[in-house]
């Protein structure tokens, strides 16, 4: 089940008020300041991250996707099989060697 969607971005502030105020998203919770936080969750399923150096290509700011499941060890597993690697975020960080990076959760 797909889980959320997370963004790099540099300016918090703008960002924030884009999804709040064009979309009408929902902060659920959030890190940091509240005027400023480093990492805020809505509750429609995309998360901001603060960067100050966002790496932005012609494809944008994509940062990492959330994907639940109901046995992670079993996905990471074949996720690893298809080239993916566990990065010094955890071992339910997964690198794909085309560059998606995925969270993979539990539902």
């Amino acid at each position: 089940m797909f889980d959320h969607v997370c963004l790099m971005v540099s300016n918090m502030e703008w960002s924030l008020n884009l999804f709040r105020e064009v979309f009408g998203f929902t902060v659920d919770r959030y890190v940091g300041d509240a005027q400023n936080p480093a990492k805020v969750w809505f509750r429609e399923q995309l998360q901001l991250n603060r960067t100050e150096t966002p790496v932005v290509t012609e494809n944008g700011i994509f940062s990492h996707l959330g994907i639940a499941v109901q046995d992670p060890g079993a996905v990471i597993e074949k996720l690893k099989k298809y080239g993916g690697k566990a990065t010094e975020d955890g071992e339910n960080w997964i690198m794909m060697p085309n560059g998606i990076y995925l969270e993979i959760l539990a539902e």
